[in-house]
């Protein structure tokens, strides 16, 4: 794979907590890779990623948070 260029974004989660060893945590990166010759990003590229970034994160926290309410509905059934 030949990639010419690439943008990364960090993948953070904001904590809704106010205490001080809270607030903002990376949990992964998206990687994005162009293989055509002789094209960049651009900014536009480069903040329509980011808001990738900032929906994707948010789709993993709520899968988290999920099974977060599954586990102790089960352990509570017990």
């Amino acid at each position: 794979m030949n990639v010419h260029n690439g943008v990364c974004v960090p993948l953070i989660v904001e904590s809704v907590m106010r205490r001080p060893c809270h607030g903002r945590t990376t949990i992964g990166v998206l990687h994005v890779f162009q293989q055509a010759i002789r094209q960049h990003f651009i900014d536009e590229d480069v903040r329509l990623l980011e808001r990738l970034a900032r929906n994707a994160t948010a789709v993993i926290q709520n899968a988290q948070m999920f099974r977060e309410v599954v586990e102790e509905r089960k352990s509570s059934s017990i």
